[in-house]
């Protein structure tokens, strides 16, 4: 069984404990007993073996866990005190608790509360007190069972807030625990203690723990001292009689223990059942013993939510901050951890991609090397016609100037002669009238064509050869034959006044 709770109430002699888990609304108790166990000395380990012990009988593997301490190094006393400052009660609680014998020189954790008294002028006070290193050992112990340590309790300073949860209807209420040595018995009304009185004599000094004999003598001491606390109360609290009284024991080691208290006092006691203490509750018949209550009242507590008169959590906040900063630091390191994988990812990423970049750009780099390699070429033949144009242009300029004749009528009668098999590549025009101008053709007789147009033109005659020259271009594998020229042509006079006339109109 698992994600239960399991609640320990630690004597001197014994570890009772309970498991219930949730059922629904209600809580179902599914195991619980009694194991021997001794803890004379505070020994390293000897608490969590034997709650082990227990999840290995019971095949339990509960969630939380809840204590209750029965034991002589934890102590509840009344006492009655004059009214005074807050800071004067707790040093007179301080040296009541140090009085002692088995507080004496020990550390110890306490609390205490105040409650009204039939004399004005003084309170009652209810105190309980712990050994710290009990306290210490026990919180140890229970975290290395690997369940949550969530509750602790002082046997029985808190049983009241889950017996009687319908206080208010039946007014001043009592109860008697028949404990293993000590007996106490406490009276309360509206949840606040009016009594609290212990009796050194328990259950195994009225019946022996060999054969379960019944003592005469120790029962009979027991309930006459309780015969003198009740009417020690009643004379103190007339109006406040007592209207039912309910008693807890090992109803397993003295069955007629209830029996014999009625015939005592007189008085009608109530054995209450677990689930009385809460509502939905249901437990096999065998469990059902008054003395397990004591172990389940820390469950209750947590699982009905109720808050305790007396809280015990201070009794650890030490070692709850200590255990709080661990989860802290944990918690830092693993948000570190996971920054410093972050910050990891993100430069390896900024590497790989600077990496990447660097790659790319050398690689651009390269490529524009050789881009500017191959295009040297291309460099060559644009200025090549950057200088043949700029040529052209101050040639036909300075014509233009000489002989007002305007260089772009000779070239376009020239253009216009001109087969299309036929590239022209330099043009000049002089100030004697003299046109020339180089090519290149695939044929002779383009050429020759090109010759006999230039005689019919209407600007120019007297077309004649300078050069002709046959040339071979050899590229890769294949050879490429063509043909550079050089003709020249006088520009009709006719034309020239032609010209001229019309630029002068």
């Amino acid at each position: 069984m698992k994600k239960g709770y399991l609640g320990l109430e630690v004597t001197a002699s014994k570890i009772r404990y309970v498991f219930a888990t949730k059922k629904g609304r209600g809580f179902c108790v599914h195991k619980a007993g009694v194991v021997d166990y001794r803890l004379d000395n505070i020994e390293e380990n000897g608490f969590s073996m034997a709650v082990y012990d227990i999840f290995q009988k019971e095949g339990i593997s509960p969630k939380k866990i809840f204590l209750s301490i029965s034991r002589q190094n934890t102590i509840i006393r009344q006492v009655t005190l004059p009214k005074m400052k807050p800071s004067e009660l707790t040093e007179i609680i301080q040296s009541e608790i140090e009085k002692i014998p088995a507080f004496f020189e020990k550390e110890y954790e306490y609390i205490y509360h105040k409650y009204s008294n039939s004399v004005k002028q003084k309170n009652k006070i209810i105190f309980a007190a712990a050994h710290k290193d009990l306290l210490t050992y026990y919180f140890k112990e229970i975290n290395k069972c690997g369940a949550v340590f969530n509750h602790c309790e002082i046997t029985p300073l808190n049983l009241h807030g889950v017996l009687c949860g319908d206080q208010a209807n039946n007014g001043v209420q009592a109860v008697l625990v028949v404990h293993d040595h000590i007996s106490y018995f406490m009276i309360y009304k509206n949840n606040e203690y009016k009594m609290f009185y212990k009796v050194s004599i328990g259950l195994d000094d009225i019946y022996s723990k060999e054969n379960q004999t019944f003592h005469e003598t120790f029962f009979a001491n027991l309930t006459n001292e309780l015969q003198r606390v009740l009417q020690a109360y009643l004379m103190e609290n007339k109006r406040d009689a007592i209207n039912e009284m309910f008693l807890i024991w090992d109803q397993a080691k003295g069955p007629s223990l209830a029996e014999n208290i009625n015939k005592k006092l007189g008085t009608e006691v109530k054995v209450p059942s677990l689930s009385d203490f809460c509502k939905n509750l249901s437990l096999e018949k065998d469990l059902d013993n008054p003395i397990y209550m004591l172990a389940c009242v820390p469950i209750f507590y947590h699982c009905k939510k109720i808050k305790e008169h007396f809280s015990l959590q201070h009794f650890f906040k030490f070692f709850r901050m200590k255990r709080y900063l661990v989860k802290a630091i944990l918690l830092t390191m693993i948000f570190m951890l996971m920054l410093w994988s972050a910050a990891g990812v993100f430069n390896y990423t900024v590497y790989t991609q600077k990496a990447q970049l660097v790659k790319e750009t050398t690689a651009t780099t390269e490529k524009t090397a050789q881009l500017r390699e191959s295009s040297k070429e291309l460099y060559e033949i644009r200025d090549a016609y950057v200088h043949m144009r700029q040529g052209l242009l101050a040639q036909a300029t300075f014509v233009k100037l000489l002989n007002r004749v305007s260089w772009a009528q000779v070239l376009s009668a020239v253009s216009k002669e001109l087969p299309e098999d036929v590239s022209l590549t330099s043009f000049q025009f002089n100030e004697s009238q003299n046109v020339s101008f180089d090519g290149e053709a695939l044929d002779v007789e383009t050429i020759a064509q090109l010759i006999r147009q230039v005689d019919d033109s209407s600007l120019l005659n007297g077309g004649k050869f300078n050069s002709l020259r046959e040339k071979i271009d050899r590229k890769e594998e294949e050879e490429f034959k063509f043909f550079k020229f050089g003709i020249s042509a006088q520009l009709k006079k006719e034309a020239m006044g032609t010209v001229n006339d019309e630029e002068i109109q």
